[in-house]
């Protein structure tokens, strides 16, 4: 199947098409500034070379750069056009997935954080491209981890919530801070791969909500144990059986310092064979496909 992607050029729309290119037929990707000047007219002449049979968009909930309601309702005369969501949990985006569903500008809207709270159409977690994490890993010399951006401040103004919980986590050398985006994705999986745990907080870009973080995803496909938020809808997607949950720093603390290493192995291990199994990139692209 042909697919044209059409995303901002920031690195976090590239992992869905590597995601993509794992299982199919490999995507075009069109690019578009989401601060700049609208290129509606470039990015509907890209449709028209590419002749796709469905098209991606990732976008966001605000910028002078986004296509317009009538661009995205003419790329659907030439192939249906599913609107892919990272933040669909998050309030600040409901008010421009419902203008999108009002406006008849996509076939399917998707939120790709496990959110079902949401105007959206369907819910699933964000699919993963698994070949860079193929190789086999001897050790795994980091007891815990967190890779990631360090956010300070929410999109509300405050502080937000991952700041504190990492200042305290790493400031007291429970946990390693590991910068998502100063290295390649390939360097990035090798990382993860070398930890034992994998902390996630599950915090909304604004700090008001919780939802599946691609973290949980790539934590199962690195074969790591998942150390996950008690407020975070995770366990509607994967059982607890799978994870182990923290209720606030103190509780993290003790799951990190007295977790056995065999404990440790059977949590990974379950996280793995389930994500492998239920959110493999053909799996989840194949649930999307089929509500079109």
């Amino acid at each position: 199947m042909k697919a044209l992607f059409i995303t901002p050029p920031s690195h976090e729309p590239y992992l869905i098409v590597a995601a993509w290119n794992s299982w199919n037929e490999e995507a075009s990707h069109r690019t578009f500034d989401v601060w700049g000047d609208p290129d509606d007219e470039g990015i509907l002449q890209a449709v028209r070379e590419v002749a796709p049979d469905v098209i991606f968009y990732v976008g966001a909930n605000l910028g002078e750069g986004l296509p317009s309601h009538e661009t995205f309702r003419r790329l659907r005369t030439y192939a249906p056009a599913i609107h892919l969501c990272w933040d669909a949990t998050d309030d600040p985006w409901h008010a421009a997935l419902q203008s999108y569903k009002e406006g008849k500008c996509f076939d399917l809207q998707v939120a790709m954080d496990g959110g079902t709270d949401s105007p959206v159409d369907m819910a699933t977690l964000t699919p993963v491209d698994p070949r860079p994490y193929k190789h086999s890993v001897t050790h795994r010399g980091i007891r815990c981890a967190f890779s990631g951006q360090n956010v300070a401040r929410a999109a509300v103004g405050v502080q937000h919530p991952r700041w504190d919980i990492l200042a305290r986590l790493v400031g007291q050398k429970w946990v390693e801070f590991c910068p998502r985006t100063e290295r390649s994705y390939d360097d990035y999986a090798n990382y993860i791969k070398s930890c034992k745990i994998l902390l996630n907080i599950s915090h909304t870009g604004s700090g008001l909500a919780h939802h599946v973080k691609v973290r949980v995803v790539e934590a199962g496909m690195a074969g790591c144990a998942l150390l996950e938020m008690d407020e975070a809808p995770t366990r509607n997607w994967i059982p607890e059986e799978c994870l182990f949950i923290y209720r606030d720093v103190g509780d993290a603390i003790r799951i990190i310092k007295s977790v056995s290493t065999a404990h440790i192995a059977d949590k990974a291990s379950a996280l793995n064979a389930y994500v492998m199994k239920h959110y493999s990139p053909q799996t989840i692209y194949e649930r999307i496909l089929v509500r079109i």
